[in-house]
């Protein structure tokens, strides 16, 4: 059975959510520290939802794999893509994912994050600094959802955020001027 506390961080609606997991093969208990924002109830929720994912052994060990690296290794090492198929993953992934989302650390990723990704590739995200159309961006989704999939079914993430955000992009209007 795990256990678990909160502790607020600042002044501000920040929480350090700490949990034991039981301990390792060394006999050292294994310990999880994540920082929350939002009000101290929201913290307990995700406190319980914690210890249910850790007391039902799905709670992901940490790791410091960014989105980069999984996306790279995700595409190489994915045996059931045709030689062209993976070619345009690996370009959407080079060209439009990972130069905004790359360097954030895979199990930090957010829907938010998803979301101004969305935002900034229709409004700037081709290499020229010109909009990306909506058809573009929802390819783009769909490799990084792909990816984070695969990283829920291997146990690195406890969820996919890209499945939260999985509305395709909307077209944006342009004004005329």
């Amino acid at each position: 059975m795990s256990r678990g506390s909160i502790q607020r961080r600042g002044k501000h609606n920040s929480w350090r959510i700490r949990i034991e997991d039981g301990v390792d093969a060394t006999g050292r208990r294994k310990r999880h520290s994540i920082t929350f924002r939002g009000s101290k109830h929201d913290a307990q929720r995700e406190l319980t939802r914690l210890l249910g994912a850790s007391d039902a052994g799905t709670l992901p060990e940490p790791s410091k794999v960014t989105v980069a690296e999984h996306l790279r290794a995700w595409i190489e090492n994915e045996h059931g893509l045709a030689p062209k198929t993976r070619e345009r993953y690996l370009e959407l992934a080079e060209l439009q994912i990972i130069p905004h989302l790359g360097n954030t650390v895979l199990q930090r990723l957010k829907p938010k994050h998803v979301k101004d990704w969305h935002n900034t590739l229709l409004k700037s995200g081709a290499k020229s600094g010109r909009s990306l159309s909506a058809r573009t961006v929802g390819h783009a989704h769909r490799v990084l959802h792909r990816a984070l999939q695969v990283a829920v079914e291997t146990e690195v993430l406890a969820r996919n955020v890209a499945a939260r955000s999985a509305r395709r992009p909307l077209k944006q209007k342009r004004s005329r001027s």
